[in-house]
């Protein structure tokens, strides 16, 4: 079997796993548990199980702030940002939705690399950024009348899970770069939990306080929906390249909408379906333009 096989393999099954998240946490909200009970639930859960991996890896550096500031900001904005928006607008909107509006940060990091970068736009991005709009009002059903349904908090909450895993990614490429992926991983966990504790201290009590049901919930999330699919998907990286494994981690939202369809009887229009095409072929171009701008400045360093 080739790299390339692996590589799609491994990065397709990541997305299975990260898709079954929407579904997980809309199930412990039909069930009586809050999204702050399950935030919690999750965060420890992964903190301990990576804590016993962390502290036996062969790797591991020496502490240093150096070393551990860049992907400790990383986790405590961009992980815990977009996981509480994610969290949160899963209250509101139907799971399909919120996924289609966590993948708007591929517009996120665009927009944000002519604003604070000033790129500029060139007409492949526009095209994306236009399919990526139409397709996210397409899902939400503005054109066939049922957008009105939707809580504009929810939605708000969506598109927030969108800019601030834009920012989780922008500020990862540069993280990973200079340190080992699983360590990084590890931080990452670390420094959410602490600043989810720090924000919302009351809520430890009733979390630790949970049952075995709510803490069986969390630490499925954790093991199904975080440390398994990152591991996977940074091994699919390593044979396909980050922008190829990108591209292939979309698959992530088909399968929610057909999860959430199975499972939680969501409805799901041919309209939406047009939609959430629209936003994947918006995805994909910016993707591949990002490729390309990383080709030729690979090779304008290398002539330099």
């Amino acid at each position: 079997m080739s790299k390339n096989f692996w590589g799609t393999l491994l990065v397709l099954l990541s997305a299975t796993c990260f898709a079954t998240a929407a579904i997980i946490i809309k199930f412990a909200y039909i069930h009586g548990l809050s999204s702050w009970q399950m935030l919690v639930l999750q965060s420890l859960s992964a903190s301990f199980i990576l804590s016993i991996f962390y502290f036996i890896y062969p790797n591991r550096p020496s502490f240093s702030w150096k070393t551990m500031l860049p992907p400790a900001i990383q986790g405590a904005i961009g992980s815990l940002g977009t996981s509480l928006a994610f969290f949160l607008a899963l209250q509101y909107v139907d799971a399909s939705l919120a996924s289609v509006l966590l993948y708007t940060y591929p517009v996120f990091v665009t927009l944000g690399g002519v604003i604070f970068l000033k790129h500029r736009l060139l007409f492949n991005q526009v095209l994306a950024l236009a399919l990526t709009l139409v397709g996210v009002l397409m899902v939400m059903g503005i054109f066939s009348g049922i957008g009105s349904a939707w809580h504009v908090k929810g939605i708000l909450l969506g598109l927030v899970s969108g800019v601030t895993y834009a920012f989780y990614n922008l500020f990862g490429e540069v993280v990973v770069a200079n340190n080992d992926s699983f360590v990084v991983t590890a931080v990452n966990q670390f420094a959410s939990t602490i600043m989810l504790l720090l924000i919302k201290p009351g809520v430890i009590l009733t979390a630790v306080s949970s049952g075995m049901f709510a803490w069986s919930l969390g630490a499925l999330l954790a093991v199904l929906t975080s440390i398994i699919p990152f591991f996977l998907l940074l091994q699919g990286i390593k044979y396909l390249g980050a922008t190829r494994s990108a591209i292939i981690s979309t698959f992530e939202l088909p399968v929610t909408m057909l999860l959430s369809y199975l499972f939680l009887k969501e409805s799901i229009t041919g309209m939406q379906l047009a939609g959430a095409a629209l936003v994947l072929s918006g995805i994909i171009i910016l993707q591949g333009f990002r490729h390309e701008e990383t080709c030729k400045a690979a090779k304008l360093t290398k002539n330099l």
